[in-house]
């Protein structure tokens, strides 16, 4: 019996997806799900209808090259949605709101998981969210009644990371450095040169943890592959600005977020922000919680990694600081059932 469709525009919503339709799976194991898939939805069980390798991409220049993938799957996931009983689509607003639209129009039952940070920039989102999903699963609480106030049935189902317990601290001998540059091509082009030259000097043990599926060789980095909250037993975490720095936060690790671009996109980045912060935990916290490093400059990165690693056990005691105050300020564990709880009257 056919579900309908389940899909992902990028690594981070694919391991958002993966618990859910895992979920769903158990629930009700008769009926089958389509969708643009990643590793964890495709081991859930998801049919493929595209790779999200196909389709991450972010900025504004940068994301050229990338457009002819994604009109594919525009194309390929605007066909399915059309015929399915329910369309449950995952973060990627770019992609899905206007899919989304078309499909209610077309009789589809539509869900969006996870809201676009409207309360960021590009207020208007929230009005086409409202226009095009029949449901929003948020992931913050306070983003519900600002949907409600644009007609929007709105629930918050709260993080998977917060499901996830502290990892506990081993022993080690050297500074140990998780490097994550982001899942895109062009932030991974970007960033891991940077990453790497700011830690030029220093004594570490670097490790990237790779969510695609063919792993690269990087001299002088171990490259892991799997969940990336199993990889979290380290010192320090240089990772690109976004859901990640939520999830090294809530493990309480001390960690540098980047959020660079090219000069074009930075600058249209500054006109349309709403708020003063890029790194997730710092939006929720409304302070600068973990440090953020702006642009592309190599100084600024190199001075707050050699800032962190000479006070690292006090970096390591308000690292764990933060995660108690996100975690009190996130629903409990329970993710994955609460966005199956809200699905569950809508399936067919």
């Amino acid at each position: 019996m056919y579900g309908g469709v389940l899909t992902a525009g990028e690594y981070s919503s694919d391991r958002l997806g993966g618990p859910v339709l895992a979920e769903l799976r158990r629930r009700r194991p008769e009926l089958t799900w389509r969708g643009i898939a990643g590793p964890e939805l495709r081991e859930a069980g998801l049919q493929p209808l595209g790779d999200v390798a196909d389709l991450g991409i972010t900025g504004l220049a940068e994301a050229l090259p990338g457009l002819p993938a994604a009109w594919r799957a525009h194309r390929t996931l605007r066909a399915a949605m059309r015929t399915a009983p329910l369309a449950v689509t995952i973060d990627s607003p770019d992609l899905h709101l206007r899919l989304l639209r078309g499909a209610r129009r077309a009789g589809c039952r539509t869900v969006q998981l996870v809201a676009p940070q409207f309360w960021v920039w590009r207020a208007g989102r929230a009005k086409q969210l409202a226009d095009g999903a029949d449901l929003a699963l948020c992931l913050w609480p306070f983003e519900v009644p600002l949907l409600r106030a644009h007609g929007c049935a709105a629930f918050c189902v709260g993080h998977p990371a917060v499901d996830r317990p502290m990892p506990a601290r081993t022993a080690s001998k050297g500074l140990r450095v998780l490097l994550l540059p982001g899942s895109r091509g062009h932030e991974i082009e970007r960033h891991l040169p940077m990453f790497r030259a700011a830690l030029a000097g220093i004594e570490h043990r670097a490790t990237l943890v790779w969510a695609g599926v063919d792993k690269p060789v990087i001299d002088g980095v171990e490259v892991l592959t799997g969940p990336l909250h199993e990889h979290l037993d380290v010192d320090l975490v240089l990772v690109a600005a976004g859901t990640a720095t939520l999830e090294v936060a809530l493990a309480g690790v001390p960690q540098i977020a980047v959020a660079s671009g090219t000069a074009f996109t930075q600058a249209v980045a500054r006109m349309w922000l709403r708020r003063a912060h890029y790194a997730l935990p710092n939006i929720l916290l409304g302070r600068a919680a973990v440090p953020e490093i702006h642009g592309l400059e190599l100084a600024p990165l190199a001075a707050a990694v050699r800032a962190a690693v000479d006070g690292l056990p006090g970096r390591r005691a308000a690292a764990e600081a933060v995660a108690e105050e996100l975690r009190a300020l996130l629903p409990p564990p329970g993710f994955a059932a609460r966005v199956v709880d809200r699905l569950e009257p809508m399936l067919p």
